[in-house]
């Protein structure tokens, strides 16, 4: 396993980009802001999740299971 994933986790990462969507939409959903707010770099996201396409449809997911 690579430092990045030991450091966090991708339910952390998508709450990470869920509370952000909340708080200002989704153009405030970046990966920088991501990773500053799991603790990692922007380019650790990546591993995680393709891109920050992939990233939105995992919280995509995350919102319809909630519902």
């Amino acid at each position: 396993m690579s430092p990045a994933r030991a450091r966090t986790s991708d339910p952390a990462i998508i709450a990470a980009a869920r509370d952000l969507l909340e708080d200002g939409g989704l153009e405030a959903v970046s990966m920088a802001g991501i990773a500053e707010r799991v603790g990692v770099r922007a380019p650790s996201l990546y591993k995680h999740f393709g891109d920050r396409r992939g990233l939105l449809a995992a919280v995509a997911t995350e919102v319809a299971l909630d519902l």
